[in-house]
């Protein structure tokens, strides 16, 4: 439609952008409205990171549990490890021991 530039020395206040026969009550409704919406569009907008920010947290809770199972599984081989080697240890102890006294 056509626009029309009310001047402030109509009505004494500030100056606005109206469409022909719109009233300027309206014009504020609408822009409540979107204002409104935009806030609205805006908390959407922070819950949807929210959620994905949950999301990824999730993710890397799950792998750091995979890890730490990992890690204790390959701790726990290594220990196994060092039992058995501390045996082989002993038994070549016993062993030089007999060969000395046997040498003897």
């Amino acid at each position: 439609g056509r626009m029309s530039l009310k001047q402030p020395a109509d009505e004494g206040g500030g100056a606005f952008l109206t469409q022909k026969g719109e009233k300027p009550t309206t014009i504020k409704n609408e822009i409540n409205e979107l204002e409104q919406l935009l806030a609205a569009a805006g908390q959407t907008s922070q819950s949807t990171l929210l959620l994905k920010k949950r999301k990824e947290v999730r993710e890397v809770d799950e792998s750091l549990e995979l890890t730490k199972k990992d890690f204790k599984r390959r701790m726990d081989a290594c220990e196994e490890r060092r039992i058995q080697f501390e045996h082989k240890q002993a038994k070549m102890r016993e062993q030089v021991l007999k060969f000395e006294k046997f040498i003897q």
